[in-house]
């Protein structure tokens, strides 16, 4: 209902004030959720070792849980949203990069089909 005119608008409306959000939460937080993002992540590119393929799926597992927990906390969500959590946070690392550039760098952000100037 918040975004009608699909994805898109979602898109340009999470740019819009994402960002800036982030960037007000400090940077100890900001440094500590980038930490944990990137060992999310980072599990899925995890190799090397004699247990290389053992240890990978053992902590993808553990943070398909811990999404698990925190989704069910938010909402109705199943297995299946927690196990592709990555896809999920892919996608709002991209929005946070494209925000950060548009309000930051090019100094405006398109807002229900127009230019808006930022700060």
């Amino acid at each position: 209902r918040m975004y009608p005119d699909g994805f898109k608008s979602l898109v340009d409306g999470w740019t819009k004030n994402y960002s800036t959000g982030a960037f007000a939460v400090g940077f100890l937080r900001m440094a500590l959720l980038v930490f944990w993002l990137t060992l999310a992540l980072g599990v899925l590119t995890w190799g090397g070792g004699v247990d290389s393929h053992v240890w990978p799926r053992i902590f993808l597992g553990l943070f398909a849980v811990q999404f698990l927990v925190m989704q069910r906390q938010m909402g109705n969500f199943n297995v299946l949203c927690a196990l592709l959590y990555p896809i999920g946070i892919v996608f709002l690392v991209l929005v946070l990069l494209r925000s950060a550039w548009r309000t930051h760098v090019r100094k405006s952000v398109t807002w229900r089909g127009r230019e808006v100037a930022t700060r």
